[in-house]
């Protein structure tokens, strides 16, 4: 590890959960014999996987003179127990058992912080909720509960993300289960294998509810992910009141819900500096590189060299150890597009201002733009936009915010290729005369008509440049039935216009002079989310598909627009 002396270090250490349990756990600790504050690490994915942990890696806490424990989650690796994915409340559990522990041990000098990304993440904020008397402070990075993950999506499922993860996870616990001498089905491990190669279109879930039904295994795709996970929260937000350090990336699949969680925070405790928010130009990873799809955002905008590592140091010395710095700024984001990184006191920053582009309409003489997009509604009259859905041949995923543990690439890849389809719309700005920095979230609202009783529509904003490509900004999807809210589904009434809101997440992204503003309308995004088959049957039940007539609308009371937000200083350009 880096180099340390290996003296310092305890292997496997055995950490007595309430219940008899005992989780392992590595454990560094520093060359001082007094005690030290202790910073937790609880993956699922193996101990020595958090060597690429860029945030703050485990050995540079360490030698910054802090306690460090690194431990595998209940059932994975080394840790005794039933692995049970996406199981918050013995997560929580678990979480605050090792906290206490730690704390209690001669080593630490009662005070405990945790750090982590993703499920090690959110392990963070399950274990919060139950206030465990030593935790200090949590440093949670592209994390997500049930209900904000859902509202991310707009209710669909995250195919090809659950799909790669769950077996990924299937592998990783039958390969534990050989190592203790269980008999594993051949079958059962070829299948799961399979998995992570499997792009071939499917009508809808209905065929996933038995594929990874691998006798004993906890990783049952429809009731851990596509059932339990959707609705339970991680963990309660108002019992949780420590400072917290959150990181995000604007190419995270879990981007909004990480900003939200700040936001959440802000809102139930004041806008003191305790609850800090830093969003990068970055995908869903471990890593934080300054390449993203295909586009290279500079050397600054890695997670190394922007600091990621000394500004959690700073975080856990202030609230572990009593160390009085400089004033920490609460929000700090990255502008895609000028190469900079901003502070602001909130997000998104005050200054900022809502701004409108509407559609305008070419009716069906397409070529490769549908229509324009413009600061003025559309004119009494302005034809529609109307194209055909079908299941069986979807539009495609092509970057935007997704978990690369399937066949996919996420970050900002050329949509170019998407506008030979009779099924995508394309509505674009005249030439910008200057600079325009969107900043913040970004919302297409909709006035559309569908010949099904439930639908998708999925949307792009995309950066047009002058040498031809379509540069994917953000990107976002709405199943119509949820129109109105997860609370109740509504069916559509075939042919009857409807209002919905599409929500592409939030960005931080300068338009340059001479680049064009671009919108892509379609009605899917396969296979990082499930087709919705037209039928308005329950979702994961169908073994049959329609075809949908959809209809965008522009004119009179049927406007629809672009709504974002803009730096307030920005000239109006469009």
């Amino acid at each position: 590890m880096g180099g340390m002396d290996r003296s310092m270090i305890r292997w496997s250490v055995p950490i007595p959960m309430r219940d008899g349990i005992r989780l392992r756990g590595d454990l560094w600790l520093p060359g001082s014999a007094e005690p030290a504050p202790v910073i937790i690490y609880r993956t699922p994915y193996g101990r020595a996987g958090m060597d690429g942990y860029e945030a703050l890696r485990p050995v540079d806490a360490a030698r910054a003179g802090y306690a460090v424990l690194v431990q595998d989650t209940r059932g994975c690796f080394e840790s005794e127990g039933e692995a049970r994915p996406a199981m918050w409340d013995q997560e929580g559990r678990d979480t605050y058992d090792t906290v206490e522990w730690a704390a209690g041990q001669p080593w630490c000098d009662g005070n405990a912080g945790m750090a982590g990304a993703s499920y090690p993440g959110m392990v963070q904020w399950a274990g919060a909720g139950l206030r465990p008397p030593h935790l200090r402070a949590i440093a949670p990075m592209m994390a997500t509960d049930g209900p904000l993950d859902r509202a991310e999506t707009g209710g669909a499922i995250r195919l090809d993300h659950y799909l790669g993860w769950a077996a990924l996870m299937a592998l990783s616990w039958m390969r534990r289960e050989e190592r203790h001498g269980r008999e594993i089905d051949p079958e059962s491990l070829a299948r799961a294998a399979a998995l992570l190669d499997d792009t071939s279109p499917r009508t809808a879930l209905f065929d996933l509810r038995a594929a990874l039904r691998i006798d004993g295994s906890p990783y049952d795709l429809t009731r851990h992910v596509l059932v339990d996970s959707l609705d339970t929260p991680v963990f309660p937000l108002p019992d949780i009141s420590i400072p917290t350090l959150l990181v995000a990336g604007f190419f995270d699949v879990f981007s909004a819900a990480t900003i939200r969680l700040h936001q959440r925070m802000t809102e139930l405790h004041g806008e003191g500096d305790r609850h800090r928010l830093i969003i990068g130009p970055w995908a869903h990873a471990g890593g934080l590189p300054n390449t993203q799809g295909t586009l290279n955002f500079g050397v600054t905008s890695s997670g190394v060299a922007s600091g990621l590592p000394a500004k959690h140091l700073a975080f856990f010395d202030h609230y572990l150890r009593g160390r009085p710095g400089e004033r920490e700024t609460r929000v700090e984001y990255f502008l895609m597009g000028a190469r900079r990184w901003r502070t602001a006191t909130s997000w998104p920053p005050p200054g900022t201002t809502r701004r409108r582009l509407y559609l305008h309409g070419r009716g069906d003489a397409r070529d490769e733009v549908s229509g324009r997009l413009a600061e003025n509604p559309a004119p009494a009259g302005d034809p529609p936009e109307n194209y055909g859905y079908d299941p069986h041949d979807p539009a495609p995923s092509h970057g935007g915010r997704l978990l690369a543990t399937g066949d996919l690439v996420g970050g900002p890849l050329d949509q170019h290729h998407l506008l030979r389809r009779a099924d995508v719309l394309a509505y674009t700005t005249a030439p910008l005369g200057g600079a325009l920095d969107v900043i913040g979230p970004v919302e297409l609202r909709l006035r559309v008509a569908s010949s099904a009783p439930d639908t998708d529509f999925a949307a792009k904003l995309v950066d047009v440049t002058p040498d031809g490509r379509w540069i994917l900004v953000c990107d976002g999807l709405l199943r119509a039935r949820y129109r109105a809210g997860f609370e109740r589904e509504i069916p559509l009434r075939p042919g009857e216009p409807t209002a919905l809101t599409v929500d592409l997440g939030h960005t931080a992204w300068r338009f340059r002079a001479g680049h064009r503003l671009g919108v892509l309308i379609t009605s899917s995004s396969f296979p990082h989310l499930d087709r919705n088959t037209n039928t308005g049957n329950a979702i994961g039940t169908d073994d049959r598909a329609e075809i949908a007539r959809q209809t965008v609308f522009h004119a009179g009371d049927l406007q629809s627009y672009l709504r974002f937000s803009v730096d307030g200083q920005a000239p109006s350009t469009v």
